[in-house]
């Protein structure tokens, strides 16, 4: 079954998602409304990348 291959592209792909969003964030500091919602979104993306490498772990 491909699953577990493909919830190890995810957990990637959310990862460097997280961490463009917090580059985003940094680049950005004079930028109040920038840096809040990089940082949200970077924070949500961290936690989708956890949840889906805790559920690969499960297929």
């Amino acid at each position: 079954m491909q699953l577990p291959a493909y919830l190890r592209m995810l957990v990637g792909a959310e990862r460097s998602l997280a961490d463009a969003y917090r580059a985003v964030a940094s680049a950005n500091p004079d930028e109040a409304d920038v840096r809040f919602t990089c940082t949200g979104f970077a924070s949500d993306s961290g936690r989708h990348a956890r949840r889906a490498g805790a559920r690969r772990g499960a297929v």
